[in-house]
């Protein structure tokens, strides 16, 4: 006999947090990327379809968890998509190339003599 599906809820209990954390501009735009650091707090709970609800771990026994995650976008056409998402613990390497421009931001600029 298997176990019974469930089905994982999310609801953000407040607005995140999101702040720049670095950008990647190489000549054109296949290679463009930027980084941004997304704090949230969520409720997060599991239910089976027999009507059991539970929180998962690692959240408190009321469902609450805090997240803090890096979210890498790469370009899409006129828009971003996300490319890579990385928990806090797991992204100390975006830190360390916050910043570092490969290229002009504007392709062309060039400051004045």
């Amino acid at each position: 006999m298997g176990s019974a599906p469930s089905e994982h809820e999310l609801t953000i209990l407040a607005e995140p947090e999101i702040d720049y954390v670095g950008l990647v501009n190489r000549e054109g735009t296949d290679e463009d990327r930027v980084t941004v650091a997304i704090r949230a707090t969520l409720n997060s709970f599991v239910s089976t379809a027999a009507g059991a609800s539970a929180a998962p771990e690692p959240t408190a026994g009321d469902g609450e968890m805090s997240i803090s995650e890096y979210w890498t976008l790469a370009r899409d056409g006129d828009g971003w998509r996300v490319v890579s998402i990385e928990h806090q613990d797991d992204a100390a390497h975006q830190l360390d190339a916050a910043h570092q421009l490969d290229a002009p931001i504007v392709a062309g600029h060039r400051r004045p003599s």
